[in-house]
């Protein structure tokens, strides 16, 4: 996942639980998916596919890879960080 600069997202965590996490490659990707498998073990149980869904300025989606990410969002322009939040879900919607 190639972009000009580092950004950041909101990952949610739980309703009261939301981190602010910097999404500069793949395997800061997967740091965000274990972290979410270890902190919500019942929800994402190990080895499970974990899905983010997102609604950022009128575009909403569920993806799963840092590239789909990537694509849905045009993470190669600006990026609001206040505004970009990812939802773990256990599918797509």
């Amino acid at each position: 996942m190639a972009t000009a600069s580092n950004y950041y997202v909101n990952v949610r965590l739980a309703d009261s639980d939301t981190r602010l996490v910097r999404l500069e490659s793949s395997r800061d990707f997967e740091n965000v998916v274990e972290y979410v498998m270890r902190h919500s073990p019942k929800s994402f149980p190990l080895r499970s596919k974990v899905f983010f869904t997102y609604d950022y300025k009128g575009a909403k989606g569920t993806v799963s890879t840092p590239l789909e990410l990537h694509h849905a969002i045009h993470l190669d322009k600006a990026v609001d960080d206040e505004r970009l939040e990812l939802v773990p879900a256990t599918k797509a919607r």
